[in-house]
């Protein structure tokens, strides 16, 4: 995400940087989910549309609604009428079936989170 006056901030491989108007880096870290709101916040607020590209990280079963979003300081867990879940932590996407077994385990993308905040205003 640029803004007017030069900074740039982006997310990848679950780190978090902001760099200055020169491009100089000014903030490296791990991204946390309020950096991973605000950014896509204002994408979307801008009429970003690739801040919300992925449509999916797992198989989930037709008619899978979530029923609870928690969104933590570092991780995002969401819990599905079918008993399925997902969540994102440590950089860590999972995906799991109504009994517990992980169906995917993989590194979590930025269109994994995005996704799965963008449950929680729904």
């Amino acid at each position: 995400m640029v803004y007017s006056n030069g900074v740039k901030e982006e997310i990848e491989n679950g780190r978090f940087e902001q760099k200055n108007a020169a491009g100089r880096t000014i903030v490296q870290r791990p991204a946390t989910a309020a950096d991973l709101a605000r950014i896509d916040g204002n994408a979307r607020n801008s009429g970003i549309k690739a801040a919300r590209a992925g449509t999916g990280g797992g198989a989930l079963p037709a008619g899978s609604e979530a029923r609870r979003v928690e969104v933590g300081a570092s991780s995002v867990e969401v819990d599905y009428n079918t008993g399925w879940k997902e969540e994102v932590a440590g950089g860590r996407y999972e995906l799991k079936d109504p009994n517990g077994n992980t169906v995917v385990e993989r590194v979590a993308t930025q269109s994994d989170v995005n996704r799965l905040i963008g449950l929680a205003s729904r």
